[in-house]
């Protein structure tokens, strides 16, 4: 187990591949300037991407390097050290310059360096057909549509967003829809709600975009009198959805759940979307819809500590988890990771429910 720590943030050019400085949160032996006073401290969302991340540099006030300087890409890395000795070195955060905050006081002087996670670039620009705001894709699995809104990002900021054959998976299902007056993230969001039941969407600390369905078995598993600092169980079912008509472009579908109404009673929603060209766009859309909410939701809030032999860093939205030496029932298994703070010795994960994309994207970039 680990029993040392430290963290190095590299500040890079706009490409996120040439290298200006480093900063480390262990201070220099010599007493000199140039180092971290923080460890890290950042949110992760599940259908989203890493958030806001501010860095205390220890540099003079009014001559601070050029280096920090805007869109500059920044990359945080955790080095563990455990008793063999073997050290570690975990790539755990990538974002680009955002604020720039010198500063004096009674206590010293420095300069905070406010960063946004690289998912963050999705939501400058508007995904266009050339000069036109309206995009078009017909028949087509989600997958192809995404990749299609990740190649125009990486027009706009090469080489920092990107996905790969095994980040992105078929959904295998044609839908047809437009894009009007959309954000690449918002667009991303549309892709998907179109991917079925189960499917969820990130943009991690390798700036590498997933698209992929719940794993079938858990990623972790989280002990209770171990490596499990405190466990709260939230249950809801303010939110319940089971019955949804879809109204898009040349009808309307509808979609419920007869155990679920039988349960709850019937609760409606209507969504309104012309954007969905298609039956089985809007059948795919009112069936993720009934299937994402139809049950009461079960929301577990986890601290857990570095005593977690797999190591804190290791645990990613996306991923799911079981939790031991609890009573059967209060959580289930298999649940999937929906948000991670990193807090250097700890992560608080919530289990459970998927977050919504427009409250966490507000939270995410303030």
């Amino acid at each position: 187990m680990p029993y040392q720590k430290h963290f190095i943030y590299k500040v890079y050019g706009t490409d996120g591949a040439s290298l200006l400085a480093t900063y480390s949160t262990k201070r220099p032996s010599d007493g000199s300037g140039g180092y971290a006073k923080n460890g890290p401290s950042f949110d992760s969302q599940l259908n989203g991407f890493q958030g806001e991340l501010v860095i205390d540099l220890a540099v003079d006030f009014d001559d601070y390097p050029a280096v920090l300087d805007f869109m500059n890409v920044v990359k945080v890395y955790a080095v563990t050290v455990d008793d063999t000795p073997s050290q570690t070195v975990t790539l755990i955060y990538s974002g680009f310059v955002s604020r720039i905050e010198p500063y004096l006081n009674d206590a010293g002087e420095g300069v905070r360096v406010t960063c946004l996670g690289l998912g963050s670039l999705t939501t400058f620009a508007y995904y266009k057909n050339g000069a036109a705001y309206e995009v078009t894709h017909s028949a087509e699995d989600p997958s192809a549509i995404a990749e299609a809104i990740l190649d125009q990002v990486d027009t706009l900021h090469p080489g920092l967003l990107s996905y790969t054959p095994d980040s992105v998976q078929s959904v295998g299902t044609n839908v047809t829809v437009t894009f009007n007056d959309q954000k690449h993230a918002d667009a991303l969001k549309k892709t998907h709600e179109l991917s079925g039941t189960d499917w969820w969407w990130h943009v991690g600390a390798d700036g590498v975009y997933q698209l992929q369905q719940k794993p079938s078995s858990a990623t972790h598993t989280f002990t209770i009198g171990l490596d499990v600092q405190s466990l709260t169980v939230t249950k809801d079912s303010e939110k319940v959805v089971n019955d949804v008509q879809v109204r898009g472009s040349g009808g309307n579908t509808d979609a419920f759940d007869a155990t679920s109404i039988s349960t709850y009673g019937t609760r409606s929603k209507v969504v309104s979307d012309t954007s969905l060209g298609d039956a089985q766009a809007r059948q795919q859309r009112g069936n993720k819809e009934v299937a994402d909410n139809k049950d009461s939701k079960a929301k577990t809030t986890l601290i857990i500590n570095t005593n977690y032999e797999q190591g804190i860093e290791s645990i990613k939205v996306g991923q799911t988890a079981n939790v031991r030496n609890l009573r059967a029932g209060i959580v289930p298994d298999n649940a999937l990771i929906a948000s991670v703070r990193y807090d250097g010795d700890t992560v608080t994960v919530e289990l459970g429910e998927q977050t919504d994309f427009g409250r966490e994207l507000r939270k995410l970039i303030g």
